[in-house]
């Protein structure tokens, strides 16, 4: 079983070494600042980053970025910004589990 030591010390681990969103617009790939790391009540840890392209555009894909250049986190997306004065906050919650098979 896992202990809530080991969440604890799994959990700071990610939010030490989370340091830069990243998001594919149109094919380009952008970097989107992360505006907040925390562990909620549930244990899970959130993550958010703040998508703002300069102009329209479609994201198809949404990173979290480790040791500057990690992909540890990705997730297919298919959002249409149709305003350039439109921007996302974008949120991933981790949830660190165990499970019996």
């Amino acid at each position: 079983m896992i202990t809530e030591i080991m969440l604890d010390q799994v959990a700071a681990h990610i939010l030490s070494g989370i340091t830069v969103g990243r998001y594919i617009a149109d094919g380009t790939l952008n970097n989107a600042p992360v505006t907040d790391k925390t562990v909620n009540g549930a244990g899970e840890v959130e993550i958010t980053l703040n998508i703002m392209p300069a102009a329209t555009a479609n994201i198809t894909q949404v990173q979290l970025i480790a040791n500057a250049a990690d992909i540890w986190v990705k997730k297919e997306e298919n959002i249409q910004i149709s305003d350039y004065n439109e921007g996302i906050l974008y949120k991933f919650i981790l949830n660190i589990r165990e499970e019996q098979i």
